[in-house]
């Protein structure tokens, strides 16, 4: 940083001193280089610290063509002004470019935050409702059918009551990474809230149900590092006519609880 600044200061004083009084010249090609340099300021120092840096940089060339503005012909000054007058230009015009880019990237940053679960780093409920909205639209405009498995897991209130919510928390983390292992890029994952989640699935009914007869088994023979076997109960149903998000998945836990209210450790599907 200070090897570039030495340079662009040193540079400029020999092109005023040497050229501009000797010949009467103007900047000519130094003026190209200019923006590059103050953008290496910005890009190296950051927003905040690359403004102040670049109008310290700025100020010594000032006080360069200042000294000298006695000595310089009229090309020479409206030389001279174009210059500061654009360095100015392209400092102003970079900070705020930074700052746009900066409030940008924290949109994106709250953005993550806002539509992924804190817990378990899946879509959260706000993301699913997002998503089932465009599957019921593009349902209703192009009959483009989808399903969804409901699941929770079975008495996770045990495993609360009995481990502690640390616990289990540990198992909801745990639990998400395990489903989402055995699903494929069709499918849409995330949390509804609490120990319920969520599969968005556009396969067939059989396929989907098929599917959630899998995550059942792959759920029931995995071994949970701090709480053991624990088992979870799916309701499906797929899109209808007319249907909207709460009727959908009034369907998908009516069939939830159809399996809780038979045993539990089931796929219970609702045409």
């Amino acid at each position: 940083m200070a090897l570039v600044s030495y340079y662009h200061v040193t540079t400029f004083f020999d092109a005023v001193r040497n050229y501009m009084v000797v010949d009467g010249g103007s900047l000519g090609d130094f003026i190209i280089w200019m923006p590059i340099i103050t953008l290496f300021f910005f890009l190296t120092l950051g927003t905040k610290r690359g403004l102040y840096y670049s109008i310290v940089i700025f100020l010594a060339t000032f006080v360069i063509g200042i000294v000298y503005l006695h000595l310089l012909s009229s090309e020479s000054i409206d030389s001279l002004g174009q210059f500061y007058f654009a360095n100015l230009v392209y400092i102003i015009v970079l900070y705020y470019a930074q700052h746009v880019f900066k409030t940008y990237a924290d949109l994106e940053m709250f953005k993550k935050h806002a539509y992924f679960d804190s817990l378990t780093r899946i879509a959260n409920r706000l993301l699913i409702d997002e998503w089932l909205e465009k599957k019921l639209k593009a349902f209703e405009d192009r009959r483009e059918g989808f399903l969804i498995i409901f699941f929770d897991i079975d008495h996770f209130k045990l495993v609360n009551d009995n481990y502690g919510h640390k616990i289990g928390d540990e198992v909801l983390v745990e639990l998400a990474k395990l489903i989402q292992h055995h699903l494929t890029n069709r499918e849409f994952f995330g949390r509804w809230g609490g120990e319920e989640f969520i599969v968005i699935s556009s396969t067939s009914g059989e396929g989907t149900v098929k599917l959630a007869e899998k995550l059942r088994e792959v759920v029931a023979n995995h071994d949970f590092k701090r709480a053991g076997n624990l088992t979870a109960s799916f309701g499906v149903t797929q899109s209808r006519p007319g249907d909207s998000i709460d009727s959908l998945l009034n369907r998908a836990d009516k069939g939830l609880y159809q399996c809780k209210n038979c045993g539990r450790n089931q796929v219970s599907y609702i045409k």
